[in-house]
């Protein structure tokens, strides 16, 4: 887990390979199942269609033991989503720096988001207090 940009698909699918375990990316699942990018699916639904869309993929995830789950950026921003993670996974947070998550969101045509107005990082910093979670210093 970590912000948008913090290197949750990279790191998901390295550790992925090294563990020989099965990686899923919740939001390529979500827009594969939907048949929409990702800025599709927030500009024509809206963001609370794309949040009930991340928790309904968490909870039907039924892949066993050994999968590594790269989630999107906002999905523990759901306080029933941290209890479930908390419940049923090991959570590890990629954590980056306010500057480096702005530098690698600076080009928003190469990470593939629409950039919507809000402030960079502090909104979801009240998640991680819930969380128990590994760290991961980036």
């Amino acid at each position: 887990m970590g912000y948008m940009g913090s290197g949750k698909s990279t790191v998901g699918a390295e550790l992925s390979k090294k563990l020989g375990y099965k990686h899923i990316d919740s939001d390529s699942l979500i827009s594969n199942k939907l048949g929409k990018s990702i800025t599709q699916i927030f500009e024509e639904e809206g963001e609370p269609y794309f949040r009930d869309q991340e928790k309904t993929t968490l909870i039907g995830l039924d892949e066993g033991d050994n999968v590594i789950l790269s989630s999107g950026g906002g999905l523990p921003c759901n306080e029933s989503n941290i209890e479930f993670i908390n419940d049923n996974y090991t959570a590890v947070y990629l954590h980056l720096n306010v500057n480096r998550i702005i530098g690698r969101l600076s080009d928003i045509e190469q990470v593939g988001h629409r950039h919507r107005e809000r402030t960079a990082y502090h909104p979801r910093l009240p998640y991680r207090r819930n969380l128990k979670c590994r760290w991961r210093e980036c």
